[in-house]
């Protein structure tokens, strides 16, 4: 589910005139993992001239839904994991490998191209993609530990441009936000970056995977294998990401209510696990890690009530090869809404759905931002009774809070935490992220009924 909170709602932010781009996990060989399509019936239409709401089930099609979804308003791909550093292969015992780069410390800013299906061919992308699961060797004891978070976002901001003509008009914008977590330096690093989706500088296929927003960008390059890259003047990522579980249609089918009401929701689907490798850099010096991450894709119109302040997410890593995720959505009046939900994926891959009474989550601490003043929860109590699943959660960093500022003043805390704990009469631990909105900033009415 997790996102920021969007702020866009109008056309006149943007001018629109014309003016005078294989890693062996050590417990799970690569599969491809896949799902079968729903035989269920397409979202309903309200009006041609209308952007679509999430209404009903939905006729899954993959890899076409890893893309874009243009007839609704908001999108977003989300990528979160906690990594470890890594020794490198010696480079001569993989002739077939590409080696990596030498790391860029300024950002390029490339412009992709102007057909987004055609972003694979750009300098490497496609078939000589950078394998950096090719150079990524076994984790280091006692090696650096990082958590990051990569998102890119599609938000829509006029379903039918006023001069469709013109090679500025705008429909969507896109914008993205990367956060690197040195948990040995104690140090968070956050970046966004936002671009009209016009002459190449912004846009996403509506084929499979691939987005992007200049530099920074996802793409597909080869069966449920993807590759995310982003870079700054102080940190960047090179990451390659191929699922170990099938994907999880999140809520009813992929159909997730986040507020009562006909169509306050969205289409969400998660790569609860996916095997990652390749390199975190930082400032000048880069270092090769590997790990595991978790993915979510969600698209809607109207997800939000306009009772609803905004939420607290979890994703969470355990080490006996189960995955937990978990959201409460909050009100104005501090309470918590009956639509929180949740998906226990068991170690065989089954699926323990649960609704508002079957979690609850307990604040144990709080962190005060000395940016926003807004106060967070930084410790949590998670009980899941009927998985006889007992967790404590607590933030690896305190602030991990993005600060961000090109689409307006926005807050939000996106963190890499860790958790121990009782499964069904054993102990259990854990690695996972948090997102926590609506404390440090107000919440917009990007996407709210």
């Amino acid at each position: 589910m997790a996102a920021a909170v969007l702020h866009l709602s109008t056309p006149h932010l943007f001018a629109q005139a014309d003016p005078p781009s294989g890693l062996i996990h050590p417990r799970v060989q690569p599969t491809a993992p896949s799902l079968t399509p729903a035989e269920t019936p397409p979202a309903v239409v309200a009006t041609p001239l209308d952007w679509k709401r999430a209404i009903g089930p939905r006729r899954w099609d993959f890899p076409a839904d890893h893309g874009a979804h243009p007839d609704f308003k908001t999108e977003w791909w989300y990528f979160t994991g906690q990594l470890i550093e890594a020794d490198s292969i010696d480079i001569k015992d993989i002739p077939t490998a590409t080696p990596l780069r030498p790391p860029d410390p300024v950002a390029t800013g490339a412009t992709a191209p102007d057909d987004p299906d055609n972003l694979a061919d750009i300098a490497s992308g496609g078939s000589e993609y950078l394998r950096v699961d090719k150079v990524v060797g076994k984790q280091k004891e006692g090696g650096r530990r990082f958590g990051y978070q990569f998102t890119l976002f599609r938000h829509g901001v006029q379903k039918d441009p006023a001069q469709k003509s013109s090679k500025w008009a705008v429909r969507d914008v896109m914008f993205g936000h990367m956060a690197v977590a040195d948990l040995v330096e104690k140090k968070f690093r956050f970046a966004e970056i936002v671009d009209r989706c016009v002459l190449g500088q912004g846009g996403a296929s509506t084929k499979e995977m691939k987005a992007w927003i200049r530099g920074w960008r996802i793409e597909t390059v080869g069966p449920e294998e993807y590759k995310l890259q982003a870079e700054t003047p102080e940190f960047g990522m090179e990451l390659v990401v191929r699922p170990i579980k099938k994907l999880v249609l999140q809520g009813t089918g992929g159909l997730s209510q986040k507020a009562p009401g006909e169509g306050n929701a969205s289409y969400y689907y998660s790569y609860p696990r996916m095997m990652t490798a390749g390199r975190i850099r930082i400032n000048a010096k880069q270092y090769l890690v590997s790990g595991e991450s978790w993915f979510d894709h969600e698209f809607s119109t109207s997800s939000m009530g306009r009772e609803q302040i905004g939420w607290d997410w979890f994703s969470i890593h355990l080490d006996n090869e189960e995955e937990l995720m978990l959201y409460r959505m909050r009100r104005t009046d501090g309470a918590t809404d009956s639509c929180n939900q949740g998906t226990l994926v068991r170690a065989d891959g089954t699926i323990m759905t649960l609704g508002a009474d079957d979690f609850t989550i307990e604040n144990l601490a709080t962190w005060k931002s000395p940016g926003t003043g807004g106060v967070y929860p930084s410790r949590w109590k998670i009980s899941v009774p009927r998985a006889k699943l007992e967790l404590e959660s607590a933030a690896d960093l305190p602030d991990q809070e993005l600060r961000l500022k090109l689409l307006g003043p926005l807050s939000y805390w996106e963190g890499a935490c860790t958790l121990k704990g009782m499964r069904d009469g054993k102990p259990v631990q854990g690695r996972g992220y948090t997102e926590l909105t609506g404390y440090g900033s107000p919440m917009g009415t990007g996407m709210k009924e």
